[in-house]
């Protein structure tokens, strides 16, 4: 199963045991690229725990799952699959979008939704910002959170029940928590990868987009009743994965997220070859990492990341996995 899939990724993993590099006069050697065909494929059989997925054509079943996707991606159907987002979600990104937006103006907006409200209180008062005063109004875990902390939560809370919801079927109810840390994870990365720029914010949001159009690709193949044994091709699941991408697009679209998302997921679906598609590119690839490690182990595959996506700096590429972890460890703790 996986240990198998490892082999392949662990060629371009390199180990830390050892002595540190450039010991004893040895020059210093840049580690080899992640696999990154290995990792997307690997990601997918730990996210629906599957056996090890070969280098077949899609079988039947497969390929009639593919076929329901490129309907719903050319039919602009993905709300079939994909309920829509509570009311709220529109206004708080608008809301969020503005630098000057007031405290007060917050409160009236997160105070609509009883479930946003106690999601902000929990988090308010989780282990991660060491209160020693218990938070009970809206108004004073906003100032504990910040606007930039909103920014990063509420999108995520308002879109949370959509991915948790079992529909109980076999792959929704193993997958669908198992997706929504992925979307928060492709969030969380575009966000620190972009650091200080202008399109940090619609990064965020076409992470988490990303994330939702593969739960349509789960939700497809609960459908069809795709069963386990029935999954067998690599190929299928790249071709998935794919669809689900360009899927993301349309969930965005329902969703009412901002214009700048919309066309960051264009970019990232065509040639990626703005900057930010760019960044979109290895935020996912850090997620996909992450959710190895989690779910199968392995060694540490960061530095075949920076080795793989050399346009980006590696600074950056080390702060956003270690934002992950703080990121990690915070849900942890709410």
């Amino acid at each position: 199963m996986w240990r198998r899939r490892q082999a392949s990724l662990s060629k371009a993993i390199p180990h830390r045991d050892g002595p540190e590099p450039g010991a004893a006069g040895e020059a210093c050697e840049a580690p080899p690229a992640l696999d990154l065909v290995a990792l997307e494929v690997g990601f997918f059989e730990a996210l629906l725990d599957t056996p090890t997925l070969k280098d077949l054509p899609p079988n039947m079943y497969e390929a009639e799952v593919l076929a329901d996707l490129e309907f719903l991606r050319v039919q602009a159907r993905q709300a079939v699959l994909l309920p829509r987002l509570p009311m709220v979600l529109p206004e708080l990104v608008v809301a969020l979008r503005d630098p000057d937006v007031s405290t007060g103006h917050l409160k009236r907006v997160i105070s609509r939704d009883p479930m946003v409200v106690s999601a902000v209180l929990r988090v308010a008062n989780s282990a991660y910002f060491r209160r020693r005063r218990h938070v009970t109004d809206v108004r004073e875990a906003i100032v504990v959170l910040g606007h930039d902390g909103l920014r990063r939560l509420l999108p995520s809370l308002a879109m949370q029940p959509v991915f948790t919801a079992s529909s109980g079927s076999t792959h929704s109810t193993v997958s669908g928590p198992r997706t929504w840390a992925y979307a928060q994870r492709c969030g969380q990365a575009a966000l620190a990868l972009a650091g200080e720029h202008g399109e940090a914010f619609s990064l965020y949001l076409s992470g988490m987009a990303l994330g939702a159009g593969l739960l349509i690709v789960v939700r497809a193949m609960d459908r069809r009743r795709l069963l386990h044994e029935a999954l067998v091709s690599a190929p299928f699941a790249r071709r998935a994965m794919a669809i689900g991408r360009k899927l993301a697009g349309g969930v965005a679209e329902q969703w009412a997220l901002p214009e700048a998302t919309l066309k960051l997921l264009g970019d990232y679906n065509a040639d990626r070859r703005t900057a930010a598609a760019a960044q979109l590119a290895m935020a996912e690839a850090l997620a996909m990492s992450r959710t190895l490690l989690e779910t199968r182990g392995g060694a540490d595959p960061l530095p075949g990341l920076v080795a793989a996506f050399p346009q980006q700096p590696a600074g950056r590429v080390h702060a956003a996995w270690d934002e992950l972890r703080r990121f990690e460890a915070s849900l942890k703790d709410a």
